[in-house]
């Protein structure tokens, strides 16, 4: 009836009727923003794109996502790239990636070790500030208080975790929608190159995976006490753009490593991205390995890189009189084969990059692409 409708207009209305609005029109068109997702399942094409923004900081355009995200159910994101092309690339791929009916891209914030990245960070829009886990960020508790998620890539130290050490309350305090907590494969120690997953007792040998293995149980508890879904990421080892065989072939200290049996996992940034988008859109406790589908032999990386690079491939070194750091070779004292697949089922997300051979092609084309 019109009595109906005229009390669920004013209903709408008064939810908003304290937002500094610059003109009725404005909070006319969030209106109809909040009321889109209604219609979509009637669209034959995608829906609107709608941009909230305000002449001042502190005006309330989080909260009206929020309003969005709690009515709808939402996909949150970061800040756009300042690029046109980067930001159509940006949608794109996660509009492939999920089946919520909002997406939000919201302000995000974070932190580095030092002052002069922070202030290069904010000079580029990103509420970056420092904290080098010795003592409280200064600014991060403020941050913190108006997260809706916390990703976490910050190693241990001896004493355990510094985030949950010196920001722990801070997190607790904010109540976020989820934590994404990044540790490692290493954490499973060595196998002799059997398959393992997320149910393979872990077994950790190195100090460092010792420390992730603590930081893992801290966290996993901090969210069991805190009732605040935490994700614990086992990433293998991470390559991507300016990380990689790549820059070894060019800079001419890569080498062809061979030690019979030897296989590692892989994982390009770009997959590990698509990975924290699903996890912080639907929200799962647990413990996910977040790997490619095919550990290889490092040697067979390097002569792929090469022959796709049009070079010759580094002659093959025996491991045992190879040229390397002890940190680098302690990686060789674990073989194994990982397995992702429960993340890939049940975040769920769809890698990017597979194989290392799909994420070497395309970093080598980018780099064709660039000179």
């Amino acid at each position: 009836t019109q009595q109906e409708f005229e009390a669920a207009a004013g209903l709408l209305l008064d939810m908003v009727s304290e937002f500094p609005w610059v003109t009725e029109m404005d909070r006319n068109n969030f209106i109809a923003m909040w009321l889109s997702p209604l219609i979509l399942p009637l669209l034959s094409e995608p829906g609107p794109l709608g941009l909230i923004n305000a002449p001042m900081m502190g005006s309330g355009k989080t909260l009206l996502s929020k309003v969005l995200s709690a009515t709808h159910g939402a996909v949150l994101r970061g800040q756009l790239p300042t690029e046109s092309e980067e930001q159509r690339k940006q949608i794109t791929s996660l509009l492939t990636q999920t089946t919520s009916p909002v997406v939000i891209w919201d302000n995000v914030a974070g932190t580095v070790r030092g002052a002069d990245k922070a202030a290069a960070l904010r000079g580029e829009g990103i509420a970056a500030s420092v904290f080098d886990g010795t003592a409280p960020g200064a600014r991060v508790a403020g941050q913190l208080g108006e997260s809706d998620a916390v990703l976490v890539s910050i190693g241990p130290d001896a004493q355990g975790d510094p985030v949950l050490r010196h920001h722990g309350g801070d997190i607790a305090s904010a109540r976020p929608r989820v934590i994404v907590y990044l540790s490692t494969v290493g954490v499973y120690g060595n196998h002799d190159g059997d398959w393992v997953d997320e149910e393979t007792p872990i077994n950790p040998k190195s100090a460092r995976s010792v420390a992730r293995a603590r930081a893992e149980s801290e966290w996993i508890a901090f969210g069991a006490t805190q009732d605040i879904p935490v994700l614990i990421y086992r990433l293998s080892g991470i390559y991507g753009p300016g990380r990689g065989p790549l820059e070894k072939l060019k800079a001419g200290t890569a080498q062809r490593i061979v030690k019979p049996g030897q296989v590692f996992n892989r994982i390009h940034v770009a997959d590990i991205v698509r990975a924290v988008h699903a996890g912080v859109a639907r929200p799962r406790a647990g413990i996910f390995n977040i790997t490619d589908n095919e550990p290889a032999p490092p040697q067979d990386v390097v002569e792929f890189a090469a022959h796709l690079m049009g070079v010759a491939p580094p002659p093959e070194v025996n491991f045992d009189t190879a040229d390397l750091t002890a940190m680098a070779r302690s990686f060789y004292g674990e073989n194994k084969r990982v397995s992702g697949a429960k993340a890939q089922r049940m975040l769920p997300y769809r890698l990017k990059y597979p194989t290392y051979r799909e994420g070497i092609r395309a970093l080598v084309e980018a780099d064709e692409t660039s000179t």
